[in-house]
């Protein structure tokens, strides 16, 4: 008789390929970036800096509130579902949260806000509802920011962007509708055989949403144009679309590729590809890794803030 895995070596064995499989990613996707640096490592070490503080400046005060802007986005969608927590606590929430998505994993932010949201004593319900919308309306601004900026492109011909804003636009916000959401809900409640709510947001309500999540696309966007204008200011100004689309093209494939932490290396390497057109290998290296390391700068500070507040008694 052949004797059967128990459950539990199963799982671990499911885990340890899993980390095998993500560290083999990391590794590839370092190895060919790095490859490519050391391929050009003369050019970059003969490039001229010159930074900029005010640009720098701006350019992080516009990502900052980038995450102010989102933890007021959840609030406000937990209020339209029913719960209403001190804005002090839901930002509190959402800011050491996020500090987890630099773990392994790309999942560890979510189930982080789930537990400490669970912990307050947030309905799970609606917990799992504004987090899965805030996921699905980030990657659809996400894109939409990027078909949007394809028009100002100055390789393309303007109706290239057309082509595809307008039906992406009409699917964004046909997807937008609440019944299509639940349709939703409901296949992904029995794929993963738990409870999801039903839709309580009106449609008025989720294309406010998507307006709010747009704005945060532009903050992020417009904050890498400037952190740009800081390191590289050669690059025009007038290309502000170009950085927008560039950034918001990076974060969504980095996005998707859910076991690489933060899309490391990966949104660093569609950024030197986007800008290749426009900027010299060395300095578009350079503002991608900068940007990174600026948008961790950010991330750190924004969980401080977040550990200070306090919810009033």
């Amino acid at each position: 008789m052949t004797a059967s895995v128990p459950p539990s070596a199963s799982r671990r064995a499911r885990g340890r390929l899993w980390r095998l499989a993500q560290a083999l990613v990391i590794a590839a996707v370092l190895f060919f970036w790095g490859r490519a640096v050391w391929t050009n490592w003369p050019t970059f070490a003969a490039q001229e800096w010159h930074f900029q503080p005010a640009y720098l400046t701006a350019s992080f005060v516009l990502v900052l509130a980038q995450l102010f802007l989102l933890a007021a986005i959840w609030r406000w969608t937990l209020t339209r579902l029913g719960v209403r927590r001190p804005w002090r606590e839901t930002t509190r929430i959402w800011a050491l949260s996020q500090i987890a998505r630099y773990l392994p994993g790309g999942i560890w932010d979510v189930a982080g806000r789930f537990a400490m949201g669970a912990q307050a004593g947030y309905p799970a319900l609606a917990l799992s509802f504004s987090i899965l919308l805030e996921m699905a309306l980030q990657a659809l601004t996400a894109a939409l920011a990027f078909v949007l900026s394809l028009p100002f492109w100055p390789q393309l011909p303007p109706e290239a962007g057309l082509r595809w804003t307008i039906p992406l636009s009409i699917l964004g916000l046909a997807a937008l509708h609440p019944r299509v959401i639940q349709f939703g809900l409901r296949t992904a409640a029995r794929l993963l055989h738990m409870e999801l709510p039903a839709v309580t947001l009106r449609y008025g309500d989720m294309l406010f949403l998507l307006l709010c999540h747009m704005l945060t696309q532009l903050c992020i966007g417009a904050g890498f144009h400037l952190f740009m204008r800081a390191v590289y200011p050669a690059w025009p100004a007038g290309l502000w679309p170009v950085a927008v689309g560039t950034y918001s093209a990076a974060w969504l494939i980095g996005f998707l590729i859910i076991f690489v932490p933060m899309g490391i290396g990966v949104r660093e390497g569609i950024i030197v590809m986007l800008l290749a057109p426009f900027v010299p290998f060395a300095p578009a290296n350079a503002v991608a890794i900068g940007f990174r390391l600026w948008i961790a700068l950010r991330d750190a500070l924004f969980a401080g803030i977040g550990a200070l507040l306090r919810p009033s008694d």
